[in-house]
């Protein structure tokens, strides 16, 4: 506890202690002792806390995963709904939709960073967080609790659906991106066509869940029309992530 002489309060602080010890130098005296020293300094927990999270946005690429949630409103709200196409996920599944999908591009995004650290150091010396702000195993920490939480998501959301057998695209997400961080990434070919896939998906995803099951015969032709509409955004993702 320390007071605070500006607030006059009484606040709760986490303290820092730094020992060293070494040889005696610039004294005539004790020479042959050692010489040990400490200093103390005071931080508020909360600090903490906020500095850490502010990493694990930066580790995520949250920027990047607000861009996917963006396009899923679009598509949803702008597209869907505006013109009144019949969809079977209300607002909670489709944000659960929008979450599972962020999560695994979250893991994707961590575990792209692990296996990047030596070459980062080399590169980007001043952006590496996995070693240095985090340490790696918690970095394996959040890329495998992302990638749980966005599996089982998917999981739920197929049965929701009653498409069991889509459960399957979450899976192979989650398998590719670990595939291209640890593999694919060294070939220029397939390494940019496989997150250029990803990309594409992460688009598509909001008609395969969102569309496809409520086609039926008499609604078909006109589902399968906006279908196609973000089948074509998909397409357009794609192409610009590739080139």
């Amino acid at each position: 506890m320390m007071h605070n002489s500006k607030t006059d309060n009484i606040e709760v602080v986490s303290n820092l202690i730094r020992l060293s010890k070494g040889e005696m130098v610039g004294v005539k005296y004790n020479r042959d002792k050692s010489w040990v020293g400490g200093s103390t300094g005071f931080y508020e927990p909360w600090l903490f806390l906020k500095i850490s999270i502010l990493y694990i946005f930066n580790l995520i690429r949250w920027k990047n995963l607000a861009l996917i949630l963006l396009v899923h409103i679009l598509i949803k709200y702008a597209l869907l709904e505006a013109f009144e196409v019949l969809t079977v996920l209300d607002n909670f599944h489709f944000f659960l939709l929008s979450l599972s999908v962020i999560c695994i591009a979250a893991a994707g995004n961590i575990i792209n960073d692990i296996y990047d650290v030596e070459s980062d150091k080399i590169n980007k010396p001043k952006r590496v967080l996995v070693g240095f702000k985090l340490s790696e195993k918690a970095a394996y920490n959040f890329y495998f609790g992302f990638n749980i939480i966005g599996v089982l998501l998917g999981f739920y959301l197929s049965n929701h659906i009653g498409k069991p057998t889509f459960f399957g695209i979450f899976v192979i997400a989650s398998l590719l991106l670990y595939v291209y961080a640890s593999f694919l990434k060294r070939t220029i070919i397939f390494g940019n066509l496989t997150i250029s896939f990803l990309v594409g998906m992460s688009v598509l995803i909001v008609g395969v869940f969102d569309v496809i099951p409520a086609i039926f015969p008499p609604n078909r032709e006109s589902q399968l029309v906006f279908f196609n509409i973000i089948f074509d955004y998909a397409i357009f993702a794609f192409l610009v992530n590739l080139v």
